[in-house]
C-alpha cells in the first residue's frame, strides 16, 4: 500500500491541496460579499412586521407582607370588642420603614365593621388609619394584594348586605399620605364606590395570564333576567376600567331570586 500526498505545482513550488482549497474559499467568499453590495438602487432589507422590540423592564421593589396566623381570642390591633375577619397582615405597607399590622373586623354587635391599620411598636399597636363600612353592610373577608403592580399592597375588604344579595368589594390604595378608595370606571358599575357583584362573590383573577389581576363581578343580564353577566375590570395604569375584551360565561341566579 502506498501513501500518496497530492500536490499541485504552482510557479515552481509544491502547494498542498488543503492550502489551495483555503485560498479558493477566501476568493469565493469575497466574490459573494461583493455581489451582495447595494448598487444604490436596491431595496433595503426590512425586518418582519411582527418583530417586537421589548425595552428592559425596571424591576419594582416588592413589599413583603405575611399573613399573621389567627389565634383564638387574639385581639391584636383591633378596636375594642371587635371580631377579626379574614387574616391579619404585617409588613411595611407604605414603604416608610415602619412595620404595620392590617386587619378586617366586625363590630362587637356582629354587624358592621371595617379595616384598621396600626403601627407595630414595642409598646403595642398604634392605629394610623381606619375605615368603617357604610350602614347595612357586614364584612365577610379581608385580603391584601398588590393590584397595581407598584410594590405596595392594596387593602381589600369583602362585605355583604342582609340576605347576601349584594356582594361588595372595597379596595383602598396608598396614595403617599393615606389610603383612598379605588372605584370602578365605566361599564355597568360606573359611578359606584365598590365593585358590586350580585349573589356571587366578586372574583380576582389573572384572566389574560399577563401577571396582573382583573376584577370580575356579576351584574344583571339585560337580555336574560334569569342569568347574570360577567363584568371585567382591568388596571390600565390609573384605574380599574371596564373592558369587553374577555368573554366569561354568565352565571345563573339562585332559585327563587327573580
Amino acid at each position: 500500500m502506498y501513501h500518496i500526498t497530492s500536490v499541485k505545482r504552482v510557479a515552481g513550488f509544491k502547494v498542498p491541496f488543503r492550502w489551495l482549497f483555503l485560498c479558493l474559499s477566501v476568493i469565493i467568499a469575497g466574490l459573494l460579499l461583493t455581489g451582495c453590495k447595494s448598487d444604490g438602487n436596491a431595496t433595503p432589507t426590512l425586518l418582519p412586521t411582527d418583530v417586537t422590540f421589548v425595552s428592559p423592564v425596571t424591576s419594582v421593589p416588592t413589599i413583603h407582607i405575611s399573613p399573621v396566623t389567627p389565634v383564638s381570642g387574639d385581639k391584636r390591633g383591633l378596636p375594642e370588642g371587635a371580631q377579626q375577619v379574614g387574616s391579619q397582615y404585617s409588613g411595611d405597607f407604605d414603604g416608610d420603614g415602619q412595620q404595620e399590622l392590617a386587619a378586617g373586623y366586625k363590630n362587637s354587635s356582629g354587624a358592621g365593621g371595617g379595616i384598621i391599620v396600626s403601627d407595630i411598636l414595642e409598646t403595642g399597636y398604634s392605629p394610623v388609619w381606619q375605615e368603617e363600612l357604610p350602614p347595612g353592610l357586614t364584612p365577610s373577608d379581608f385580603l391584601m394584594r398588590d393590584l397595581e403592580s407598584d410594590g405596595l399592597p392594596e387593602l381589600l375588604l369583602f362585605a355583604e348586605n342582609d340576605g347576601a344579595v349584594e356582594q361588595h368589594l372595597f379596595i383602598y390604595t396608598w396614595t403617599g399620605s393615606t389610603y383612598t378608595p379605588l372605584k370602578p370606571a365605566a361599564g355597568p358599575l360606573d359611578g359606584q364606590s365598590t365593585f358590586l357583584s350580585l349573589y356571587w362573590l366578586t372574583m380576582l383573577d389573572d384572566v389574560d395570564s399577563n401577571g396582573t389581576t382583573e376584577i370580575i363581578t356579576f351584574v344583571e343580564n339585560k337580555t336574560n333576567p334569569e342569568t347574570l353577566s360577567a363584568a371585567v375590570y382591568e388596571w390600565n395604569g390609573n384605574e380599574f376600567h371596564y373592558t369587553e375584551l374577555y368573554i366569561i360565561p354568565p352565571r345563573f341566579k339562585p332559585t327563587g331570586s327573580n
